[in-house]
């Protein structure tokens, strides 16, 4: 098979940019065929491939070098290297797992599962709003991972609607774990990482650049993002980032009644609670989230099936219900022809 060579940067540092167009084993990863190039961060690039080695289709991320200053490559090899390291230890069925990392030819990598399927962003983009009977599910099953993270002692830092993958088969995976920090962590981590996240989802404590976070900011995070899925936005959108981080800390969020008023007061609640400003005010743990989403799920939705948009002439539709169990929330599959997104 033919090989082909790697651009190179203006300081002649090889890009890890691929194009989805090029075919054949990565030079530089030889163990590694590249089959599709899936997504492109500021720093790292995912694709789709086969690992030879393994035998297996895989999600790989490798950090672009050569998008960096050669002053700021040794910081990002040490964030890299810890998010590699975390994805690696990660035991939970609601968190992508890494298996393999390393180093080879300069280029800095690491292996994970291959999950099929499109993340939440897509899915709203395409439909608008999303039903409560398929969210609540949802949440129940990131909460779950959060309350994995939270006894492990890290915070994600980075919840938003990108980042759950909801795979063909009903299968639900919280990725990216680029700001993914334990609680303490070395000066040097940290102070890169204040204020890094996606303002319409960030929490008001992590807008003004508290280095101590704890998961009630990323319970404030899954709340905007519920608050975006059931409503079509996020409360505080706007052109500016400044005045985006300034309203999460200053300004009350609005009822998602406002804006749905079909949502329960119960729901509406929770949500609520979810993005007060102060974290001491909000749930206190992932555990208690937990608790409230499932209590709200056995009161109101366990009977109920999903409501869903079908296309009456697809040969694929089915009558999908939701299957509840302690460990994972088998979901509705989500069928759509599109690019794979997979991580």
């Amino acid at each position: 098979m033919e090989k082909y060579i790697l651009p190179t940067g203006t300081d002649g540092f090889a890009s890890t940019y691929i194009p989805s167009e090029n075919r054949g084993f990565f030079p530089n990863l030889s163990d590694f065929q590249i089959l599709e190039d899936i997504a492109q961060g500021g720093m790292g690039i995912v694709y789709k491939v086969f690992d030879r080695k393994e035998k297996r289709i895989s999600a790989l991320k490798v950090l672009n070098l050569a998008v960096l200053l050669p002053e700021e490559r040794e910081e990002e090899i040490a964030r890299f290297q810890r998010e590699a390291r975390l994805a690696m230890e990660i035991e939970h069925p609601a968190l992508v797992k890494a298996y393999r990392a390393g180093c080879e030819n300069g280029i800095w990598y690491y292996a994970m599962e291959y999950i099929p399927g499109e993340d939440l962003g897509e899915i709203i983009d395409r439909q608008g709003t999303m039903e409560v009977e398929e969210v609540i599910p949802i949440m129940i099953t990131i909460a779950k991972a959060l309350q994995y993270i939270e006894e492990k002692g890290m915070v994600h830092r980075d919840l938003k609607p990108d980042n759950i993958l909801i795979g063909y088969d009903g299968t639900v995976k919280l990725c990216d774990y680029g700001l993914l920090r334990r609680k303490k962590v070395s000066t040097a981590i940290t102070s890169a990482g204040i204020s890094i996240g996606t303002p319409n989802y960030m929490s008001p404590e992590q807008a003004k650049g508290d280095v101590e976070l704890d998961i009630r900011s990323d319970i404030y995070s899954l709340g905007m993002t519920l608050y975006h899925l059931l409503t079509g936005k996020t409360p505080f959108e706007s052109t500016s980032v400044t005045l985006t981080l300034s309203r999460h800390i200053f300004e009350k969020v609005p009822s998602i009644r406002k804006y749905n008023p079909e949502i329960h007061p119960d729901l509406e609640g929770i949500i609520a609670k979810m993005t007060e400003k102060k974290p001491s005010k909000r749930f206190q743990s992932a555990k208690d989230l937990v608790e409230a989403l499932e209590n709200f799920f056995s009161c109101h939705l366990q009977k109920k099936e999903p409501t869903h948009k079908k296309n009456n002439n697809s040969s694929e539709q089915k009558q999908l219900q939701f299957h509840f169990d302690a460990e994972q929330l088998q979901l509705p599959f989500f069928h759509h022809q599109r690019k794979t997104k997979a991580f």
